[in-house]
């Protein structure tokens, strides 16, 4: 599994910022081109990182941007973008899927989301047939048959929850459908599969990715939490700790300072492993920076823990305070 790190320091107006994604050993990426077309301080910067060709780079079109937004992208000029990109060996880049409606809107009908699916087809035809080999997206609202019709085509395929799945339960409710059919009766995937905005622990733990982007480590950190790695041979455990002194948790559940000694044992040997220390990450005055950080690693550890459990099929589970 391959996890592609988005927002945070991919969008500061700092390339020093970006390269220091190198040095916390990030190999993936994901930028959006939403972004990139408008702002020339993200496209230099983006096009130094691929000059650089050391790591993998994912490109999205920016689709769901494009619906909270409601802005547009057309997909001719994103076709001509891509392919002055030129081969991109150590790429992969997303079609200009369609959402079927903006932010504000009523969940479409049944009816809207077919229309929808049917012009992020064609959009994707379009595309291939200036050479390219974009991944195509499985919305949570679409018909099952726009799943089947990827499968039976494609090798490697991207699914969205979207607004249809917003609770825990119809989130797990839309993904289990979806991998019993990319998934033979061993369990094991049948397809390349790309999960857009499902990197929860959980949802990474759960089912069997190819890849998946993540921009939850930078939320984390906007609200003053880091994510909390306990690894053992028998079980995979983690959580998140508040650590802002600001934080209206502080006096409650999960904040440090309510921690027992124990588990206050457990955030500093991970925030150690990070190269911080306790008193670095509780300072107030250092912001997000430092969050950011061990969040980022913690995404590290955790794919590659994952990926470890899966070749000799040792189980994965929530844990740590629940």
């Amino acid at each position: 599994m391959k996890v592609y790190l988005s927002g945070g320091f991919v969008y500061m107006r700092d390339l020093e910022l970006e390269k220091k994604l190198n040095t916390l050993g990030v190999q993936n990426r994901l930028y959006s081109y939403f972004y990139l077309r408008s702002k020339p301080k993200f496209r230099e910067i983006f096009h130094k990182v691929l000059e650089e060709d050391v790591f993998n780079v994912m490109i999205d079109s920016g689709a769901h941007s494009v619906a909270t937004m409601k802005e547009a992208v057309s997909v001719e000029e994103y076709g001509k973008w891509l392919v002055s990109l030129g081969g991109m060996p150590r790429s992969v880049y997303i079609n200009l899927d369609v959402v079927p409606y903006q932010h504000g809107d009523e969940i479409p009908p049944a009816s809207r989301w077919d229309q929808s699916a049917e012009e992020g087809w064609e959009n994707l035809k379009y595309l291939e047939s200036l050479g390219l080999k974009p991944i195509h997206v499985f919305h949570g609202g679409e018909n099952q048959k726009w799943l089947d019709k990827l499968i039976d085509n494609y090798d490697y395929i991207g699914i969205a929850a979207s607004r249809l799945a917003t609770g825990i339960s119809e989130r797990y409710g839309f993904l289990d459908s979806c991998w019993k059919k990319l998934t033979d009766d061993k369990g094991k995937p049948i397809r390349k599969v790309h999960g857009f905005a499902l990197t929860s622990p959980e949802i990474m733990i759960r089912y069997p990715w190819y890849s998946l982007d993540s921009s939850t480590w930078g939320q984390f950190g906007v609200y003053g939490g880091i994510l909390i790695p306990t690894f053992h041979r028998s079980k995979l455990a983690y959580s998140h700790v508040f650590v802002s002194p600001r934080s209206p948790k502080q006096r409650g559940k999960g904040h440090y300072y309510t921690l027992s000694d124990e588990e206050k044992k457990n955030v500093d040997e991970f925030i150690k492993e990070c190269g911080l220390t306790t008193e670095q990450v509780l300072n107030e005055k250092v912001g997000a920076l430092l969050k950011d950080v061990i969040n980022i690693k913690f995404l590290l550890k955790l794919e590659d823990e994952i990926n470890k459990r899966r070749k000799v099929n040792l189980p994965v589970q929530k844990g740590f305070f629940t």
